[in-house]
């Protein structure tokens, strides 16, 4: 079991955390090591799941022939189909319980220092991946 990013919510208390808290959890832990946001030791203390992806694809170490991104999932997962010569579609999965939310709807649930250390602690992966880091209206 991955370790959460909030110590104090569970399963059992029910309790839905909102993107805001969800993030306040990942940057406190992170902050705890008292290194910078864009460092190895700061990401090193978090799970797998929110840790910046630069730590664990070792871009530089290994050759990828593609790098598919989860926001573009259908459109991804359609080119590796095809590239693989596959007959298969896949199901709709993992339909969100809060509608139709776009990146834009929960980037303004975040303050501005959040914003600020998010940037931070995940600058290698938007600069790596292209992600645009100016925030969506």
């Amino acid at each position: 079991m991955h370790r959460r990013p909030c110590p104090w919510w569970t399963t059992k208390n029910k309790k839905i955390l909102t993107f805001s808290q969800f993030v306040n959890c990942i940057l406190i832990k992170a902050k705890k090591t008292k290194f910078r946001l864009d460092s190895r030791k700061a990401a090193n203390v978090l799970d797998m799941h929110w840790m910046p992806q630069v730590h664990l694809s070792l871009p530089c170490k290994v050759e990828y022939n593609l790098i598919a991104k989860y926001d573009k999932f259908r459109e991804s997962a359609k080119y590796i189909i095809q590239l693989l010569k596959l007959n298969s579609t896949l199901p709709e999965r993992n339909v969100s319980e809060r509608g139709n939310m776009t990146t834009g709807d929960y980037i303004r649930q975040l303050n501005v220092t959040q914003l600020k250390d998010i940037q931070m602690l995940y600058k290698y992966d938007f600069s790596l991946f292209g992600f645009d880091t100016v925030i969506p209206a």
